[in-house]
């Protein structure tokens, strides 16, 4: 006995054979067919703040009312804000960190953890990360910190 099957067409968006364990499914097409996925800023920003706040030493800002009275609270995400162009993107991520802890170690960690999750989850390329530390955790406490642009590094330094 012989089965017919009919021809996948160009153009066919599923695989017809009945006896195929693919039957049904969605046909791979290369990815210049498949469409377009965007990203929005929002997720980048998302993303990059789940990551520095899953960082040992680095706390975020709450409380306040439009930042008046705002202090470093270890159970909120730093705050980042993502400039997505296209494929590419740089972020700025506000954070606080507990003392006695190295700074420039962890800004550095900081920028590594970020480049690497958002590129990883997202796709994006990261071609930038400056860190703001804003705030300094001490004994639970927090301390508002001045910052001063490092030379020509884009980063931020305390006063």
């Amino acid at each position: 006995m012989t089965t017919t099957v009919p021809a996948v067409q160009p153009g066919d968006r599923r695989f017809a054979d009945p006896q195929s364990p693919r039957h049904g499914r969605l046909e791979r097409r290369p990815a210049a067919q498949r469409g377009r996925v965007v990203v929005a800023n929002r997720v980048i920003e998302k993303i990059a703040s789940q990551t520095a706040a899953e960082i040992a030493g680095t706390a975020g800002r709450g409380g306040g009312f439009l930042g008046i009275g705002a202090h470093a609270d270890a159970s909120a995400r730093p705050k980042v804000t993502a400039e997505v162009a296209g494929r590419t993107a740089t972020l700025r991520v506000e954070l606080g960190v507990g003392f006695p802890a190295p700074i420039a170690a962890l800004a550095l960690r900081v920028q590594q953890e970020l480049t690497r999750n958002v590129e990883r989850l997202s796709g994006v390329t990261v071609t930038r990360v400056d860190v703001d530390v804003v705030a300094l955790v001490v004994d639970g406490t927090a301390a508002a910190s001045s910052g001063r642009t490092a030379a020509g590094r884009g980063g931020r330094v305390l006063a």
